[in-house]
């Protein structure tokens, strides 16, 4: 890879065509090159043809091996990726292609990676689904079928409205449920390219934001405080409102009644960085990675006992990962609160 690496940092070689063809040009070259600076420095004897011909000969095989070197060398990046290929179809094992080149040997390796990812990915949410719809699609139903078979002994009012209750519960957690998988399955293959991504300004992302969650805020006496210095990022607008959507929601649910939520966002020399603090009940610190996991067992009812799919966080995740950015997640402890931070890179002026 290091031949196609220094290659790649030459300016007008941008195409991998351009890269085999200089190659093969210096090559061919090589001994007209080496014959001319042998007429020119050699002195001045004259050379018979018999030396013109082993001189040319000599140059010739020299160049021609360093042209076939140079030419095997280039082609490092394909059988990498054919080698990374066969291996994760034998042992399903993810590789790590560089992504960072731009020809098309460069897109080619990009493409695999993605799409080995994104297959390595569906596999893995299957067996989740497989888990999903084997206990806790199950489970609420199972609860919805036993509720209702106890109405007809039920002898009071009290006791058929407490059983209507339970049945709404199981109801809403099943609800909840599909429609975390519905929206995974939506979301299987994220796609995020520089044509679908446009300038967000955060103060207004954010105003929007807040008015959606006004109704869930008032209701829980919590504070929103928001100070973004309009700062913009670049990102998919849908997908972004969707990650920043997740966190503040889930920061609702966490925060007991009179808390406070605060988003802020500074830069450094690569990244827009946004923080979402919170004053809530928090987690312990060796579960900041465990949240993010798919149907994280982590999960917990909110503070007025609000569901949670365990879905979210994940899905924020991989769509910050798709722009190029992460999420760090991270808690003092139970009840000490909880802040993500969401880093993107800079949007460049």
């Amino acid at each position: 890879m290091n031949t196609y690496d220094k290659l790649s940092k030459i300016s007008f070689l941008k195409k991998y065509s351009f890269k085999f063809l200089f190659v093969a040009f210096i090559g061919i070259h090589i001994p007209l090159i080496g014959l001319i600076l042998y007429l020119a420095f050699g002195g001045n004897e004259v050379l018979d043809p018999i030396s013109v011909f082993i001189a040319v000969l000599i140059f010739t095989l020299a160049a021609t091996g360093a042209t076939l070197f140079i030419l095997n060398k280039l082609l490092e990046p394909i059988i990498f990726a054919k080698e990374s290929l066969s291996e994760y179809i034998a042992n399903k094992k993810v590789p790590q292609l560089p992504t960072n080149y731009t020809d098309e040997v460069g897109i080619l390796l990009k493409e695999i990676q993605f799409s080995i990812q994104t297959l390595d990915e569906l596999l893995e949410e299957k067996q989740d689904m497989i888990g999903l719809m084997s206990h806790d699609l199950k489970n609420p139903l199972a609860a919805v079928i036993s509720y209702s078979e106890l109405i007809p002994s039920a002898d009071t009012d009290e006791k058929k409205q407490n059983l209507r209750l339970k049945i709404i519960h199981a109801a809403e957690v099943q609800r909840d449920i599909i429609n975390a998988v519905l929206e995974l399955l939506e979301r299987e293959e994220i796609v995020v390219t520089e044509a679908m991504m446009s300038e967000i300004k955060l103060e207004d992302l954010f105003d929007e934001m807040k008015s959606n969650f006004e109704d869930l805020l008032n209701n829980k006496k919590l504070n929103l405080n928001v100070n973004v210095n309009e700062m913009n990022i670049n990102a998919r607008e849908d997908l972004m409102k969707q990650v920043f959507t997740n966190l503040i929601s889930n920061a609702v649910k966490f925060t007991p009644e009179g808390g406070t939520i605060s988003i802020s966002a500074n830069t450094n020399a690569n990244n827009t960085e946004i923080t979402i603090t919170d004053n809530g009940i928090g987690f312990p610190p060796n579960k900041s990675k465990a949240i993010f996991d798919r149907f994280t067992k982590e999960k917990r009812k909110g503070t007025q006992g609000e569901n949670t799919t365990g879905l979210g966080l994940y899905l924020s995740n991989k769509i910050v990962s798709r722009h190029s950015g992460k999420i760090v997640a991270s808690s003092q402890g139970e009840g000490l609160g909880s802040t993500f931070v969401v880093s993107l890179p800079k949007l460049m002026n």
